[in-house]
């Protein structure tokens, strides 16, 4: 008894605790408004007045999706974040407020626009504004302010009050079936008081940050990720009645809506848990990821076995509930209602591990393909169903859409090493070692089993690295493309080069520098002595670099020779000089051999030694990766490459496919918007099955456009989200440039180069990523494998190394 008192008195401290209430009886209004008043409104309105009503919200879930634009998770992070700076706060609601203030004015302009398309709305004006009321009154209720603060109180204690006002509305003036706009009317005063009230909480607590472009645009570009994940969602959830209404007769819409409103609304149940974990997750998540991986254990055990519980009820009492709630002319609803009790415990899955999981460690482009996948999932199941089937058809697409997320969400949280919820590695290990046990001893083979088991060998380090690798080529690299402006660049490179060493040993950062072997030479009598007796030939004569006009030494032509440049990097702390190999060899170009390419690696390898270099990394020129030509890099002892991104307009090609117009214009947008993806690299992915290790690139750092300069924001924001990203997941990003690069704009470019700087020792403070060259992180892959295989079976390795 005792024991059970101290546990009530800790629980009752709990913060957390305290917000999970107070959503629970926020929750629970929601729920009892809706049973309160769903008798009431069927039996007046009758079927054909409940789908319209139906048909509204759905309509005005787009424009609380398209008001809200994600920032009910973005924003929430963002004030989880920053919590304890009032001045970052005010710089967060602004930007929002401004955002959404935007967004209401172009979605009313577009509702006017629209209206004659759609025959509901059309006919009743009255209906079109109490839906533009109740979209864009939701989308900017400021609740996600006092979620990030976990403030839940608050939220619900106003909340309460405005539900009951709307209650009282509804039995007041709702009559008959022509009140169906007055429902929506009513339902929108809700979140419109919400909205006055909770903005006045909020400038009460922190400054007024009068919205500018900048704020704006910060806070669209963190709701975009959000506002996908939302728009999806609505695909196969909010929208799923309005969907429905473009097939079926309002009467049918009306069994459907009624039917998954009650099955959601018996999951709604754990939305309290969900809403609380969310914030609090997110800040563990930098804190303390421990402590973070128990809370959302406990998370998924409750909301888990509560979704099982509420499915078996739903799906047993479903006749009951229809005839209590919805009345007899709702029976056709029952066999809808079945269908859908699957869903509590699959949404269960869902919620559990992407909202409280993998949301939170910024797994949003993930959850992002998932959630879109369940949308088009949902639209071709309805398109192919809901015109034959109806009501029933309906319930089966959302059924297949909703199996597809929760199997999808379960996948990713078993098979991704960079965030372990569950320790599935060492449950199929303990599986593995019994299965072995109960095998005959003469069957057994460890180093067999070894080989074979993924999460033996593939341990998650504790840290994300930042990759800087520079290709130093000058005149060699921009033979055949030469302009005068590229000419004019390069005159400035040896500046460039010196600021760039200084400004790296001022972040403490690590580069590697991979150096056309020719540049290595005092004098072109050293390039003859040095340069391959089997020469590249290529089937364009243009590319031959030894037709090459060039001076005698660095003193008279600094274009083709950088001897003092070579030797300043080699001794400097932390940089690395990598081969571009001999010539600038172009490695996919027509007419060369790979024993040619073998000779200008054995050249480059040769001329490096003058300097005591040994060299161990390597850069592909123009990103020409050749796989047929790997074995030949490990005959030379180098042990990691600079592959390309995974998108197609990274791929190597030969010269004149690579310059292609649809190529380059992709790769220009890919580097304001996200179209190819982050391309982070994981440990476990970096080492090859031949042993080379590859070290592929995550961004090249476009130069200075005088032309596009009010879309740096935009630039900037593309790598540093990738960077951070990298750091949360404990991965590799890979950020690549030419030194003359920065020939033109030179201040501008270092001034951006150092605000990506800054964002690294954010990352590198806040979550420990560190910065290496390319055979740093190489060697960091290699000893972690090696080191993991100790630590799990000393035995093993033994075995192995016998």
């Amino acid at each position: 008894m005792k024991l059970l008192t101290k546990l009530i008195r800790r629980l009752a401290r709990n913060d957390l605790v305290h917000n999970i209430l107070a959503l629970f009886s926020v929750q629970l209004f929601r729920k009892l408004m809706p049973m309160i008043t769903m008798p009431y409104l069927a039996r007046v309105l009758g079927a054909a007045g409940w789908g319209t009503v139906a048909f509204v919200q759905g309509f005005a879930s787009c424009l609380i999706l398209l008001v809200e634009f994600g920032f009910y998770i973005s924003g929430t992070r963002e004030v989880a974040r920053w919590r304890e700076s009032r001045e970052k706060l005010g710089e967060i609601c602004g930007g929002i407020l401004g955002a959404q203030i935007l967004l209401a004015l172009c979605v009313i302009g577009l509702v006017i626009s629209v209206r004659s398309w759609i025959p509901i709305l059309r006919d009743d004006a009255r209906l079109m504004w109490s839906g533009i009321l109740y979209g864009v009154a939701e989308g900017m209720n400021p609740a996600w302010y006092f979620l990030g603060l976990e403030r839940m109180r608050t939220v619900a204690s106003l909340e309460i009050a405005c539900r009951a006002v709307a209650v009282a509305g509804i039995f007041a003036f709702v009559r008959a079936p022509s009140d169906a706009w007055l429902v929506l009317a009513l339902r929108g005063l809700v979140p419109f008081l919400l909205t006055v009230a909770g903005l006045f909480l909020v400038y009460r607590s922190i400054p007024f940050r009068l919205p500018n472009r900048g704020l704006i645009v910060d806070s669209l570009q963190r709701g975009w990720p959000m506002f996908l994940f939302r728009s999806a969602e609505t695909l196969y959830t909010m929208g799923n009645a309005f969907i429905l209404g473009l097939f079926a007769a309002p009467a049918l819409v009306g069994y459907f809506a009624a039917a998954e409103k009650i099955s959601r609304a018996v999951f709604g149940l754990f939305d309290p848990i969900r809403e609380s974990l969310y914030p609090r997750l997110s800040h563990l998540v930098r804190k303390s990821p421990d402590q973070a991986r128990r809370l959302a254990r406990w998370g998924v055990l409750v909301t888990g076995s509560g979704g099982l519980v509420l499915g078996i009820t739903v799906f047993a009492f479903a006749p009951l509930l229809v005839r209590v709630l919805l009345g007899s002319d709702f029976q056709p609803a029952v066999n809808v209602l079945r269908l859908l009790a699957l869903l509590p415990p699959l949404i269960s899955i869902t919620q559990s591990l992407g909202f409280q999981w993998l949301l939170p460690h910024g797994k949003e482009s993930t959850v992002n393909r998932i959630i879109l996948g369940a949308g088009l999932i949902n639209i071709t199941m309805a398109l192919l169903l809901a015109p034959r089937y109806a009501h029933i058809g309906m319930a089966l697409a959302v059924l297949c859409s909703e199996v597809y997320v929760a199997s999808r969400m379960l996948y990713v949280a078993a098979t991704d090493n960079s965030i372990p919820l569950f320790p599935f590695g060492e449950w199929l290990i303990a599986i593995r070692s019994a299965a072995e046990r109960l095998r005959p001893s003469s069957r057994r083979s460890e180093v067999d089993d070894f080989a074979r088991c993924p999460f033996l060998r593939q341990v998650t380090p504790d840290y994300g690295a930042l990759v800087i690798s520079l290709d130093l080529e000058l005149h060699w690299g921009q033979r055949d493309q030469c302009t005068p402006e590229r000419h004019k660049a390069l005159s400035t490179h040896r500046d460039v080069v010196f600021r760039l060493l200084d400004l790296f040993e001022e972040f403490d950062l690590a580069a590697t520098w991979a150096t056309v072997g020719i540049l290595f030479a005092e004098s072109n009598l050293e390039i003859d002595a040095f340069a391959p007796a089997l020469k590249p030939t290529y089937a364009n004569p243009i590319l031959d670099p030894y037709r090459e006009p060039i001076g005698k030494n660095e003193a008279t032509d600094p274009f083709h020779y950088a001897s003092t440049l070579v030797a300043a990097i080699s001794s400097r702390p932390r940089q690395e000089i990598a081969t571009h190999t001999f010539s600038h060899y172009y490695c996919l170009e027509p007419g060369q051999t790979k024993e040619q390419f073998e000779a200008d690696v054995a050249s480059a390898i040769a001329i490096a030694r003058k300097y005591n270099l040994e060299i161990k990394s390597f850069v592909f020129p123009r990103n020409q990766c050749n796989p047929d030509y790997f074995d030949v890099l490990q005959r030379y002892g180098i042990t990691c490459y600079r592959g390309n991104e995974a998108a197609w307009m990274y791929r190597g090609r030969p010269r004149d496919a690579m310059q292609s117009i649809g190529a380059r214009a992709a790769r220009l947008v890919d580097a304001y918007v996200n179209i190819g993806g982050a391309n982070v690299t994981a440990w476990k992915d970096v080492k090859r099955a031949d042993g080379l290790c590859n070290i592929p690139s995550s961004r090249y750092l476009r130069p200075h456009s005088h032309a596009l300069r009010r879309l740096v924001p935009l630039r900037l924001n593309r790598i540093t989200r990738c960077m951070r990203l990298a750091a949360v997941e404990k991965k590799i990003f890979h950020l690549w440039w030419h030194p003359h690069d920065f020939g033109l704009c030179t201040d501008e470019n270092f001034a951006f180069l150092r605000k990506i700087m800054k964002a690294f020792v954010d990352c590198r403070d806040r979550h420990g990523m560190r910065s290496l060259t390319m055979a740093e992180a190489a060697r960091a892959a290699d000893r972690l494998l090696e080191t993991s295989s100790e630590e799990l079976e000393p035995s093993w390795v033994a075995q192995r190394s016998a």
